[in-house]
């Protein structure tokens, strides 16, 4: 359990950085804070055309749109949106 829990306080610390970014400095590199093997996967697993910059904001909008999308195939009917560089989540009703 420790060992899930230093790894998963990794991943929320290096999001709630990405998220600081996304609102002060969207047009920032995403290899300022994410790593080539991330980017690589988000590349991989974008679902619309991939800018030939990419940003801050291109990353969070790209885990977003992976979250939305195992959400819902998850059993879980939320989506994310997103308006204005914030991200709300919408309609959480779990299926049962």
């Amino acid at each position: 359990m420790e060992v899930l829990l230093g790894f998963l306080t990794t991943i929320a610390a290096q999001l709630l950085k990405m998220t600081y970014l996304n609102r002060t400095q969207p047009e920032t590199l995403a290899t300022e804070v994410l790593s080539e093997l991330q980017i690589q996967v988000l590349q991989a697993k974008a679902t619309k055309s991939i800018p030939s910059v990419l940003t801050i904001a291109w990353a969070m909008e790209s885990v977003a749109r992976w979250a939305s999308q195992y959400y819902g195939e998850d059993g879980c009917n939320s989506k994310i949106s997103v308006k204005d560089g914030n991200y709300v989540v919408l309609g959480t009703n779990k299926k049962n």
